[in-house]
């Protein structure tokens, strides 16, 4: 733009010293045409001029247009570029957050994994453990089912023979319900025994004469001054009577046996020696002993135990249902050394008691 004006300015100032000139005629031809030929050729530099002038300012607006939208676009870039920046520095942020979070998650990934390992390695142990009690329980539970089995084998054994054994029990719960009905059926005819003899004796009016139920049995109590004179083994016609009447009532019960004690004091026997002059001068002989054998007490307890016991079997009872003891003087009712004692302990004792023969067969049934 600058050169344009210049040429301008030239070419005005060529044209005025022309005219001039001309005006004044003091320029030759030659350089007129010259100048002439000059001023077209500035003529046509000027339209050349004026032409570029116009190009350029055409051009000129059109950079300034290019300028304004590179501008505007240089504006719009660095607003970009802001934008961008923001969002570098944004994502860069978020990035290094991303990396911050990725390290931490690695930390703990690595931390995991080493827990893990140890975790893995514990459970292997604690698997390991497991199994091996596991094995151990499944042996302690083969071992107990076949205890088991052995228990239940046992069992039906057992119980089979509980079977048997109740079949048995009820057998025996018979047998001894009617050996329980059979002792009663005794007991009571104890009792009513005991009552007869005692109703029977009742009549005799000696108060020595005894009657007793202890044990089972009944016992007759006989002192040896109603049967016997002493020392001696013959009865009295007051012994007889009272046997008599004893033996009545046995006669009348045949399930009945009766046992026959002789009992004396502590009294030394002293047996009687048979009259037999004596020379004069000559030793006094020693004493004999009395016809029967008599050597002490217990001789004499057991020949009235005899005596009683014979009475009794030619009153009509079996002899299969009597027997015989002499005690002597080993079983006293009364230890002091009274008389009275001493009279007590002289007894004849007839125990009745129940044939218990039938009660033996059925207990070893």
């Amino acid at each position: 733009m600058k050169n344009s004006s210049f040429h301008m300015s030239i070419l005005f100032c060529l044209l005025n010293a022309s005219a001039g000139l001309v005006l004044s005629s003091c320029v030759s031809q030659m350089k007129y045409n010259r100048l002439n030929t000059e001023v077209s050729s500035l003529r046509n530099d000027r339209d050349e001029a004026l032409k570029k002038a116009e190009f350029t300012k055409v051009e000129s607006t059109r950079l300034e247009k290019e300028n304004k939208a590179l501008q505007e676009e240089n504006a719009k870039l660095k607003l970009d570029s802001a934008q961008s920046g923001a969002m570098y520095r944004k994502n860069r942020a978020l990035l290094n957050d991303v990396f911050d979070k990725y390290e931490r998650l690695d930390k703990s990934y690595n931390a995991l994994l080493s827990n893990s390992s140890n975790e893995r390695s514990y459970t292997e142990k604690e698997n390991q453990r497991k199994e091996a009690e596991l094995q151990k329980k499944e042996k302690e539970l083969t071992e107990l089912k076949a205890q088991l089995a052995k228990q239940q084998a046992d069992l039906d054994q057992k119980t089979e023979e509980a079977g048997r054994l109740n079949q048995a029990v009820g057998s025996k719960d018979s047998r001894i319900k009617d050996m329980e009905a059979k002792l009663q059926a005794q007991e009571k005819m104890l009792t009513d025994i005991k009552a007869k003899i005692t109703a029977a004796l009742l009549s005799m009016n000696n108060s020595n004469l005894q009657v007793q139920e202890r044990d089972g049995r009944v016992y007759v109590v006989l002192p040896n001054q109603t049967l016997f004179a002493a020392g001696s083994y013959t009865l009295q016609p007051t012994g007889k009577e009272a046997i008599r009447r004893v033996a009545q009532v046995l006669v009348q019960n045949p399930d009945l046996d009766v046992s026959v004690e002789g009992h004396t004091d502590n009294s030394p026997f002293k047996p009687k020696a048979a009259a037999k002059p004596v020379k004069k001068g000559a030793k006094k002989p020693a004493a004999e002993i009395m016809p029967g054998g008599l050597k002490d007490n217990w001789d004499l307890s057991s020949l009235r135990a005899s005596t009683v016991a014979r009475e009794l079997y030619l009153r009509g009872i079996s002899g299969s249902r009597i027997s015989a003891t002499g005690k002597g003087e080993f079983y006293p009712l009364d230890n002091s050394q009274s008389e009275e004692a001493k009279m007590r302990n002289r007894r004849i004792e007839m125990v009745i008691s129940p044939n218990l023969s039938d009660l033996y067969q059925m207990i070893r049934k």
